[in-house]
């Protein structure tokens, strides 16, 4: 998935919610997100992202500026 987005030009809303994302998966979706300037939405609630997973995340906010993390309410995210 997160090759495919890095390609993408057409998507620019992502539901991820509810799929056992951990550290590795978000790490991955990171990678893409910096790349990616099509995806503007992206849903991670009721996932399971550790400190490492969400700091992967907020450096690839800080990179593309263009997309908003979701990680809702319901979303495990470990310190």
């Amino acid at each position: 998935l997160a090759d495919a987005i890095k390609v993408n030009h057409t998507v620019t809303k992502i539901f991820l919610s509810n799929n056992k994302i951990g550290d590795a998966g978000s790490a991955a979706l990171a990678d893409a997100i910096k790349v990616n300037k099509t995806v503007t939405n992206i849903d991670l609630s009721y996932n399971q992202i550790g400190g490492v997973g969400k700091k992967a995340l907020q450096e690839a906010q800080h990179v593309n500026r263009t997309v908003q993390i979701i990680y809702g309410s319901a979303a495990i995210i470990y310190f």
